[in-house]
């Protein structure tokens, strides 16, 4: 899981945190504990002030990507699983997208789909990798945010 410590220290100014949904949760699994990582979409605003006219305000160029070792979320939008060997592949992956086919290519790849059938043992997965780290504030998963990334023609 080194490979990830990449991600921080060449997100600010990417083009390729565009594509990330706000809240990732990341497995990589190997020998030994499965490895639990949170991906936050850090979305800059000159302002935050007002609740109305956001795209206004946005300045995705200063956008950024926060990688946490654990979990944060309660609320994740995309799990991704990997085994431990493929997180240099995953990650430039991610720091190569610069496209939302690119995009597409690493959620087939590397995220878990809703009808994946290895979904809900993830989700299972990563609601008990919470009961070891925090005990007495873990829950349930709420996963009404998960989303089902599709081709889109915004890109």
């Amino acid at each position: 899981a080194r490979a990830l410590a990449r991600l921080p220290a060449d997100a600010q100014g990417g083009a390729w945190e565009r594509y990330l949904p706000d809240v990732s949760l990341l497995r990589v699994t190997g020998a030994g504990a499965a490895q639990v990582f949170t991906l936050l979409q850090d979305e800059a605003h000159s302002n935050v002030g007002l609740m109305l006219g956001e795209d206004r305000r946005r300045e995705p160029e200063l956008d950024r990507a926060t990688l946490i070792p654990g979990q944060v979320a309660s609320y994740p939008n995309l799990f991704f699983e990997f085994a431990a060997e493929e997180t240099p592949a995953f990650v430039e992956a991610l720091l190569a997208m610069r496209a939302q086919a690119d995009w597409l290519a690493v959620v087939e790849r590397y995220a878990l789909r809703r009808t994946s059938p290895r979904f809900w043992p993830a989700s299972d997965a990563f609601t008990e990798a919470l009961a070891r780290q925090d005990p007495l504030q873990a829950g349930l998963l709420d996963l009404n945010r998960y989303i089902d990334p599709k081709p889109s023609e915004a890109d």
